[in-house]
C-alpha cells in the first residue's frame, strides 16, 4: 500500500508549533547568546561567525568560557581569518598602508577589569578611549544598549578584544599605532585564571571598582612581582573613602605604583575630560616595547 504524504500540511504544522513554543519573559543577553553559538560551533563556523563580527568591528571572544564543563577556549583559530588594516606613519617621510593578521601582531595591549562592584560602565569607558574624537562607538556591548541590563548567564568570563589602528588623520587617531584593548566580562575574583592571563600579556591594567577593603586587597597581594603596570578606577561610596584609602596605600608598594595609578571618577566628573586622562595613560604605556 502506498501512503501520500501532504507536504504542504506538514510544512504548515511545523510553522504553527514552532509558532507556539513559549518565549522566555526576559529576552537573552546578547554576550549569552553569542557564547551559546560559538560553544555549539565547530571551528570553521566558529572562523566565520568571527570574521564576521570584525566585519562590523564589533569587538571580537578572545576567551571563550564554558562553565558547564569548567575549561575555557582560546580562540586564536577562530581568529586566523581576521586581517587589520591600518596608516603607518614614520616620523619622517611618507605614511603607507599595512595589513597584518590578528593573531601574529605583536601590538602592545591594555586591560580593562572589573573587581567586585563598580558604578562606572568599563565597557562605555572602552568605547569613548576607542573612538575617534567624541564618536564613540559601540563595539564593546554595554549596559545602556539594547538588552544590556539583561542578567549574563554563561557570559562571565569571556575575554573580548578590539583595536584601535590608525586611519593616517590626526584629528580622528587616538593612538599613533595599533593598540589592542581587552575587556574581561564578570568580576576578576570569580574569573581568576582569565585575570591572570590578562595580567601576563598586557602592558597595563585598568581595574574598575567601587572600593577596596581586606579581601580586595587580599586578593591583589597576591599579584606581588608582577610585571605589568595596574591603574584603579574608582568611584567610592560616601563613608568608604578612608577605607579605600587605608588598603590603597598598601598596595601602592606591592603592585609598585604611585598616586598617579589611581583615578577617581563620580557623577560630578567631566567625561571628556576623563577619557583624555585614560587615553594620555594608554599612549604613556604603550611606547615601552609591548609584551
Amino acid at each position: 500500500e502506498i501512503i501520500y504524504w501532504d507536504t504542504a500540511d506538514d510544512l504548515a504544522a511545523d510553522i504553527y508549533s514552532f509558532s507556539e513554543l513559549p518565549t522566555p519573559d526576559t529576552p537573552v543577553n546578547p554576550l549569552d547568546l553569542l557564547c551559546a553559538l560559538l560553544l555549539s560551533s565547530d571551528s570553521f563556523l566558529q572562523q566565520e561567525i568571527v570574521h564576521k563580527m570584525s566585519l562590523c568591528q564589533f569587538a571580537l571572544p578572545l576567551v571563550l568560557p564554558d562553565s558547564e564543563n569548567h575549561y575555557h577556549t582560546f580562540l586564536l583559530w577562530a581568529l586566523r581569518g581576521v586581517v587589520r588594516t591600518w596608516w603607518a606613519q614614520p616620523p619622517r617621510g611618507v605614511g603607507s598602508l599595512r595589513e597584518d593578521s590578528a593573531v601574529l601582531s605583536r601590538a602592545p595591549a591594555v586591560a580593562f577589569v572589573r573587581m567586585e562592584v563598580s558604578s562606572n560602565s568599563k565597557s562605555q569607558l572602552l568605547n569613548a578611549v576607542l573612538g575617534p574624537g567624541h564618536r564613540p562607538r559601540d563595539c564593546f556591548w554595554h549596559r545602556d544598549l539594547n538588552v544590556g541590563t539583561n542578567p549574563r548567564e554563561i557570559a562571565d568570563g569571556l575575554v573580548e578584544v578590539s583595536w584601535f589602528l590608525p586611519s593616517g588623520r590626526e584629528d580622528l587617531d587616538v593612538f599613533p599605532e595599533p593598540v589592542a584593548f581587552l575587556n574581561l566580562r564578570g568580576d576578576i575574583g570569580s574569573h581568576w585564571l582569565q585575570f591572570k592571563l590578562l595580567t601576563e600579556v598586557s602592558s597595563a591594567v585598568f581595574i574598575l571598582t567601587d572600593n577596596i577593603s581586606k579581601k580586595e586587597y587580599k586578593l591583589l597581594y597576591s599579584m606581588k612581582g608582577s610585571a605589568t603596570k595596574y591603574y584603579f578606577i574608582l568611584s567610592p561610596y560616601r563613608g568608604k573613602r578612608n577605607t579605600n584609602l587605608r588598603f590603597l596605600n598598601r598596595l601602592i608598594p606591592v603592585l609598585r605604583m604611585d598616586h598617579s595609578h589611581v583615578l577617581v571618577k563620580v557623577s560630578s566628573t567631566d567625561g571628556a575630560g576623563f577619557v583624555r586622562r585614560v587615553r594620555a595613560i594608554v599612549a604613556h604605556v604603550v611606547r615601552a616595547p609591548c609584551r
